[in-house]
């Protein structure tokens, strides 16, 4: 056998190791991805939470410095929103909660995460009608299992959560009041209506 046919055996053996090295480490990474997948979605499900206890929270509005707690929502409801300073998206929808008509949509804490120039820029876009907490350590993100901004969760007047969901924009935001407060049930309990004023019916 010629010198050729030896040198074109071994590359062949070559490509073939090689795309079976190629093949193994993909394999290893889809099951790497899989397994991060799994324990994310298992850390952050925050589904799980709807028809449970609105966990406590407390701070000082980042515009009056006045105190706010879930207090707030007792008798009447509302929505803790989610923001992070370097979302696009977030920023878009708290220009979009300056400039809405407020009284369509049930009380409204807004908490956002990221650097302080961050969430300046988010603060400025939001207005002072909507009080702003500053979550520096993601604390509360953590407690009430954020996976994704902006995120709202839709807390009744029993601080009962009813709702927790991505919200892409004040329509999206909107539908999932409707959705979680008016004349619907979740885990057998029924959920707060929502006036047009804003105040539970």
């Amino acid at each position: 056998m010629s010198f050729g046919f030896y040198s074109s055996y071994v590359a062949l053996w070559i490509c073939v190791i090689f795309q079976g090295f190629l093949a193994l480490a993909i394999f290893r990474q889809v099951l790497e991805l899989e397994k991060r997948s799994g324990k994310w979605k298992g850390a952050t499900g925050g589904e799980s939470l709807v028809g449970t206890r609105a966990p406590k929270f407390s701070g000082a509005d980042f515009h009056s410095g006045q105190p706010i707690n879930i207090n707030l929502f007792d008798g009447r409801g509302g929505v803790i929103l989610f923001l992070t300073a370097h979302c696009s998206v977030c920023r878009q929808l708290a220009r979009s909660l300056q400039a809405a008509l407020l009284e369509s949509l049930p009380p409204i804490v807004a908490v956002c995460t990221g650097d302080k120039k961050g969430k300046m820029k988010i603060a400025n876009r939001l207005g002072p009608q909507i009080p702003l907490l500053l979550d520096g350590a993601e604390d509360l993100a953590s407690l009430y299992k954020i996976s994704g901004y902006p995120m709202a969760v839709v807390v009744d007047g029993q601080r009962m959560i009813r709702g927790h969901s991505a919200v892409n924009n004040l329509e999206d935001l909107q539908r999932l009041v409707v959705l979680t407060t008016v004349g619907n049930t979740n885990n057998g309990k029924r959920a707060m209506t929502i006036a047009s004023s804003g105040q539970s019916a």
